[in-house]
């Protein structure tokens, strides 16, 4: 269906992408994965069709039906109700209002009678003519009801919006589908219903995801690209195997490194004993009449001197592994700052959202200094939009907001993209609030932490991926004297090992943490008071233990599921 063949990618000298080749056969279902930054978007661009290659080729066939949902998108067309939305964005909306001209007008004409029938294959081959209906199953399943559909596209929440554009990608790509962290955002329904309408579908499909239960339940294959030397690597299976395989893998490199290391560490001793004896053996005294001996230890010494000789040959004719490279652990620490003055935050029946559109209804909260407060929901249950109001990111409606006089706020969005071509460097430097941080090597210090290392540095922050931008704000905040951390889905875009470096953070860090997690496992594991909301209004509120339980969870996010006791943290377990 696609071939790639030797494509290359590099930006401002860097190489994202290295001599890769590859096929995508139509029952394919392949997880792409790799830490933050190795080109996994850029990859998914590129088969797309919306970036080009430096060298290379990729291989299409002929008109091929392509749905590709990114990362991070943008929808213009903010006055149209969702049905129109996704006609336009398949391209159905201007057939449908040809034909409808045509047969207006085309009588006898055979010219006309012959556009109108090539129009109407078009329209078929993009299956217009069950639009609504298919369309009606997907929005459904996605959880969007009748009083959303009903609703233009600037009235939705940024978790409606994605939907919507989720279900237009669905609809398009009917001959392979390109999904860039299709659930970062989902309410878990959601979610369960994607899962299952990605295993029966017959196309194709490419998903970058770091969702470990997503790409067990969903993919067949996994397609690694090694930070290293940027090529991919190819592993039967879904995650959990891979993960097995790949663990195996490692460590038989590792024991081969090592018992080569040994082997060449036993060589090189009896190379330096053998030396060691013919050195002793020439410098030994013996007497001048004493012929016999003195030959004998002049051939012993000559011997052992060629036998050293004959094992550094042997060494250097040996295949020298080189030791297995392993990406640095990423050390995220940021520093505690002393409480001063007043850090409470306090919502006084604040109502949150837009003046002719969604509200919230009077939320109440009191968050004190050192608490790990989490805001989790459904899609479109006004999590974001309280939180960018209690902050005063976003203009309140009604109600009270009290920010304590000590409280230093750092603030991470869901959306990170900004347009600065400053590098990570540059962008660091000018973001710090504390004036007093002027030494490099500080600077240095903690972006090596974070995984930016000296080449990375004069990267632009524009062509940073979302999660590289989150690691960077995180580093900022590490230089900065914050006590307070508001964090709007921090471990979205993340790769796996940087969101458990994250939620560690949370869960040790003695600062105050309030969070928008959509993850109840993250939110049950890492923080000890939680605030459910649904329909804009606190369903219920307490500890993990007392909202994670089967009947809340069904009526927060309609959903079944089982609770049962984490075997290692006695925390609430989720399972699905």
């Amino acid at each position: 269906m696609i071939k790639c063949k030797n494509i290359s990618k590099s930006y401002n000298g860097k190489d994202i992408l290295n001599n890769i080749s590859f096929f995508i056969n139509e029952k394919d279902k392949i997880g792409i994965i790799g830490y933050n930054g190795v080109g996994k978007t850029t990859l998914l661009r590129i088969i797309s069709g919306e970036e080009e290659t430096d060298t290379g080729e990729i291989l299409r066939e002929e008109n091929i039906l392509i749905g590709y949902f990114k990362q991070e998108f943008t929808i213009h067309e903010e006055n149209y109700d969702i049905e129109s939305f996704i006609k336009k964005y398949i391209g159905i909306d201007v057939l449908e209002a040809r034909l409808h001209e045509i047969e207006n007008e085309m009588g006898d004409d055979q010219n006309k009678i012959d556009e109108y029938c090539n129009i109407q294959n078009e329209y078929i081959r993009l299956d217009g003519y069950n639009i609504s209906y298919k369309l009606e199953q997907v929005l459904s399943g996605l959880g969007l009801n009748q009083e959303i559909k009903s609703k233009k596209i600037k009235e939705l929440s940024g978790g409606e919006k994605e939907k919507v554009m989720l279900a237009a990608v669905l609809r398009k790509g009917t001959d392979l589908l390109i999904l860039d962290e299709p659930t970062n955002n989902l309410d878990l329904k959601s979610i369960e219903w994607l899962e299952k309408y990605l295993k029966e579908i017959q196309c194709p499909i490419m998903i970058v995801s770091h969702d470990r239960k997503f790409l067990d339940d969903v993919v067949t294959k996994i397609v690694e690209i090694d930070y290293f030397t940027r090529d991919l690597i190819e592993y039967p299976g879904n995650y959990s195997e891979y993960k097995k395989f790949k663990q195996q893998q490692e460590e038989s490199e590792l024991k081969r490194y090592q018992e080569q290391q040994e082997k060449i560490g036993d060589l090189k001793k009896s190379i330096n004993q053998k030396k060691e004896w013919a050195q002793k053996g020439n410098k030994q005294e013996v007497p001048d009449k004493d012929k016999y001996t003195r030959g004998y230890l002049r051939n012993r010494s000559q011997t052992l001197a060629s036998n050293a000789k004959k094992i550094e040959n042997q060494i250097s004719q040996m295949e020298i592994m080189d030791r297995p490279k392993i990406k640095n652990k990423l050390h995220i620490e940021i520093t505690n700052s002393k409480k001063e003055g007043n850090t409470d935050i306090i919502a006084k029946d604040l109502v949150s959202g837009y003046d002719n559109g969604f509200k919230t209804v009077p939320i109440n909260l009191h968050i004190k200094y050192g608490e790990r407060i989490v805001i989790t929901g459904d899609n479109g249950s006004g999590k974001s939009t309280f939180l960018k109001t209690l902050i005063g990111e976003q203009k309140q409606i009604e109600g009270q907001t009290y920010i304590g006089n000590g409280i230093k706020i750092g603030y991470i969005s869901q959306d990170t993209k900004e347009e600065n071509n400053e590098s990570i460097e540059e962008y660091v430097k000018n973001s710090l609030k504390n004036q007093k941080i002027d030494n490099s090597s500080i600077i240095y210090t903690v972006l090596n932490q974070f995984n930016f290392d000296y080449e990375e540095r004069t990267k632009k922050y524009s062509i940073l991926s979302p999660g590289e931008r989150t690691r960077l704000k995180l580093a900022i905040f590490s230089l900065e004297d914050i006590n307070t951390l508001i964090l709007d889905e921090p471990t979205n875009h993340l790769d796996i090992k940087y969101q458990i470096q994250i939620m560690k953070l949370v869960k040790e860090t003695k600062k105050t943490i309030l969070a928008v997690i959509h993850d109840m496992n993250i939110a049950s594991s890492y923080c000890n008071y939680i605030y459910a909301l649904k329909d804009g209004k606190v369903y219920y509120q307490g500890s993990p233990e007392e909202i994670f339980t089967k009947e809340k969870i069904k009526n927060i996010f309609d959903v079944e599921a089982d609770v049962l006791i984490h075997p290692k943290n006695k925390k609430p377990l989720i399972v699905f």
